[in-house]
């Protein structure tokens, strides 16, 4: 039987680290600002997809997929996945962690993160494929940077990171294991 877990995910978290640091690097150092705009919409995404994922631990076979895992392992899908709009990715965390950033970005940017994530929900699908734009958007880069910068500040605040395994998941694991010996 295989079980799961909601937790935050330093995983992805780390990973939107990352594309917010790729994004500098594309803007300070050649003026890249499509990419740099499609690195900074996804550290958003992934920042805010971080808070709640689902931990997968696996005792068998995964299905309706190649990946064939051995027992014990792990994997981490976020808990709102199939969407790529930031508000709507926002409006499905828990309401009192909706609340804990909104007050955040009040108090630190003195912005309001709903009209933000209303502004650029759409920005990682748009301007990954900016050619077929119709209409003339506005880039506003800064204020997307400044976003995804205070995503990546606020996140940790209703987040608790899981560094070690718990207890329970190591014995679930070494009783797995055991089994199949």
């Amino acid at each position: 039987m295989n079980q799961e877990r909601i937790e935050f995910s330093g995983r992805i978290y780390r990973m939107g680290c990352q594309y917010l640091d790729a994004a500098d690097l594309l803007l300070d150092h050649g003026g890249f600002i499509y990419p740099a705009l499609v690195n900074y919409a996804f550290s958003c995404e992934l920042f805010l997809k971080s808070a709640e994922t689902t931990t997968h631990i696996l005792h068998g076979k995964r299905e309706a997929s190649s990946v064939k895992p051995v027992a014990g392992q792990t994997y981490v899908q976020p808990k709102r996945k199939g969407t790529h709009s930031l508000l709507r990715i926002f409006q499905l965390l828990q309401p009192d962690d909706q609340g804990i950033l909104r007050s955040y970005f009040m108090k630190t940017q003195g912005k309001d993160l709903e009209s933000l994530l209303t502004k650029y929900k759409g920005y990682f699908m748009d301007q990954r494929y900016a050619f077929e734009q119709t209409e003339l958007q506005l880039i506003y880069i800064s204020e997307l940077r400044e976003l995804a910068d205070g995503l990546k500040n606020a996140i940790p605040l209703i987040t608790t990171p899981i560094e070690k395994p718990s207890d329970e998941f190591k014995a679930l694991v070494n009783a797995e294991i055991k089994s199949r010996r």
